[in-house]
């Protein structure tokens, strides 16, 4: 079982939705407006979940590698394989990021754990003391930062490469683009 490239299977995924969210929803106001005017609940709904999906992907790749007896395909079982190999040098390394990235992706967590995977029922009713936190554009990106300088960390000591997640190369009008494209197209027709 290849640990590395299934993590690297899961950040890639995570940067090609995060950049199909940006094409949708980091278009400005004229595409908000677009967007609000065909269908905008369905649009409402559909940001949601794809905020859901990454705090729920940041949660899964920073929690621990072993839970409850079982095995978890998190960032720590490359932590793991480093001590494994003995080399200590880049264990260490890994175990700084991983902690400055694991404090990074709080506000995802306590999505997960009152929102998403489970109800709170002091947020459920509206009884909790505090709100749920924010989790903005910039907040997701700093935490996609942080995710890429652990991955490459690992890669460049094992392979002497690295990867550009963030350069994910799309067709022009893949995914986002297109439809945008085609709620523009409807609206002037």
């Amino acid at each position: 079982m290849d640990v590395f490239k299934q993590l690297k299977e899961e950040v890639n995924l995570i940067h090609f939705r995060w950049i199909t969210y940006r094409q949708i929803y980091a278009q400005g106001p004229e595409v908000i407006e677009l967007l609000n005017s065909n269908g905008g609940y369905f649009f409402y709904i559909t940001q949601h979940l794809y905020l859901d999906n990454v705090s729920l992907a940041f949660s899964k790749l920073t929690d621990p590698n072993r839970q409850r007896g079982n095995e978890n395909l998190s960032l720590k079982q490359l932590i793991v394989i480093a001590n494994d190999r003995k080399d200590i040098e880049l264990a260490q390394v890994l175990k700084a990021k991983f902690e400055e990235l694991f404090d990074a992706c709080q506000k995802f967590r306590v999505h997960r754990n009152k929102r998403i995977a489970h109800a709170d029922l002091a947020h459920a009713t509206g009884s909790a003391e505090e709100p749920l936190p924010g989790i903005s554009r910039q907040y997701v990106e700093d935490a996609l930062k942080l995710l890429r300088d652990f991955m490459n960390a690992y890669e460049l000591e094992t392979s002497n490469s690295q990867t550009a997640y963030q350069h994910i190369q799309l067709k022009p009008d893949y995914v986002g683009g297109v439809l945008i494209k085609a709620l523009e197209k409807a609206k002037n027709t």
